[in-house]
């Protein structure tokens, strides 16, 4: 039976920053767990129009290779520190990654509880 996902989408971040390829990464959760990640990356991929290309995991860090608006990304899980990422590996990405982030940060952001 499939899991029904039954919280929230946890997207409290929206942080951009760059890495050392030079484009950009989209910070979005450090409320997710190793066992949520799935149906968390399935959630987003959903509302975000994307496919999954790939799955790769490692004992601390999951990679989903996915495609949006035709372009490809990473959508990142990692143990330590723990952050939900998408990971932009061109010019055209780095466009999408601004606008995934104000899509988000308009329709389903929430506030960081402190």
């Amino acid at each position: 039976m499939e899991r029904i996902w039954d919280f929230k989408l946890n997207i409290e971040l929206l942080n951009i920053n760059k890495m050392a390829s030079g484009h950009l990464c989209l910070e979005i959760t450090e409320k997710i767990v190793w066992d949520d990640f799935p149906d968390y990356a399935n959630s987003l991929i959903r509302i975000l129009k994307g496919e999954i290309i790939s799955k790769i995991s490692s004992f601390d860090l999951i990679i989903w290779e996915i495609s949006i608006n035709g372009e490809s990304f990473k959508l990142v899980f990692d143990d330590f520190p723990l952050m939900v990422t998408l990971e932009s590996s061109s010019d055209q990405g780095d466009n999408q990654i601004r606008d995934i982030r104000d899509y988000l940060g308009d329709n389903y952001q929430q506030p960081e509880q402190s």
